[in-house]
């Protein structure tokens, strides 16, 4: 164990290196196990500003009363910001709850999948979402469920082309989520240019359905007429309703084979015990037959 050492705590607008910042610095210096100073500091924090044409206005009482009322302002607004942040949480939480819900209905894959993208879409805030597997061969990929934006048709059915789709590369190779930001111009997404383009697609976030490690298909939820920076609580959400969909899916999957190994037992046990008596039936059957021909035979002498 350090005897002596530092921790740092950076609070951020987002997890963006581009688009966002830092808006606080803290640290704190343990010695033998305790800690024994502490510091923090606002990076680029806001201003107030008052005006006045007199001189010498802010001194004194004057000076100090500004001064608490900027700091007052200040705690207001994170705790607004902390408030909406507890309150999105909540939200995303309890529709997350109605996705696992509905999730382990006993309704169709197809119904379970619909409803979940629906309901991820509103968690979200996003216009459209859909889901798309992969058929056995891995030869095609092709919309199971959607929640298409207003006035979109649906895409249920529809294959998304594979060849030269280096988004759909990058997903099997990684087995990562992948945001996009500006989904009409993103090389990744080239082989899909022209439908990001029709769908009015700005930003797309793409996350793997996955099983035993497996990549079997894709939950993509599209921004669209606007770009969107997706951020982290957006993929984690994301990813979580994924893996329930995908172990929904495993398990429709386990309960069909199931089913027909079942089915097939049976079979083998009809045909167990049928065969037995159709060879005795046989056997009578050719038994008469030669009968006949030896009752014809002495009737023919």
């Amino acid at each position: 164990m350090l005897a002596c050492y530092v921790v740092l705590d950076l609070e951020t607008t987002g997890g963006n290196a581009v688009h966002d910042r830092v808006t606080e610095i803290a640290a704190v210096r343990v010695e033998g196990g305790k800690e024994v100073a502490r510091w923090s500091t606002l990076v680029n924090p806001g201003v107030l500003q008052a005006v006045d044409d007199r001189p010498d206005r802010f001194e004194g009482e004057t000076l100090r009363l500004v001064e608490t009322l900027a700091t007052a302002a200040a705690v207001a607004i994170e705790n607004a910001r902390l408030f909406e942040e507890t309150r999105l949480r909540a939200d995303r939480l309890a529709i997350l709850n109605e996705i696992s819900t509905a999730i382990n209905q006993p309704d169709s894959l197809a119904a379970v999948c619909t409803t979940a993208t629906k309901e991820l879409t509103r968690a979200l805030n996003v216009t459209q979402a859909a889901v798309a597997l992969f058929d056995e061969p891995r030869r095609r990929l092709y919309i199971v469920a959607d929640a298409p934006a207003l006035g979109s048709p649906p895409l249920v059915g529809v294959d998304l082309p594979l060849e030269n789709n280096l988004s759909m590369q990058r997903i099997l190779e990684t087995r990562a989520p992948l945001a996009i930001y500006d989904a009409q111009n993103d090389p990744l997404l080239a082989a899909l240019h022209e439908v990001m383009q029709q769908r009015h697609v700005r930003s797309i976030l793409i996350v793997p359905l996955l099983v035993q490690g497996e990549v079997i298909g894709t939950f993509g939820c599209d921004a669209v007429n606007a770009p969107r920076h997706f951020t982290q609580e957006d993929i984690d959400l994301t990813v979580t309703v994924a893996n329930l969909i995908a172990a929904r899916i495993e398990q429709a999957r386990l309960f069909e084979a199931e089913r027909d190994q079942r089915l097939l037992f049976r079979l083998d046990s009809l045909n167990e015990r049928q065969t037995p008596r159709l060879v005795n039936q046989a056997d009578c059957l050719i038994e008469v037959f030669f009968n006949v021909l030896r009752l014809d035979a002495q009737i023919g002498s």
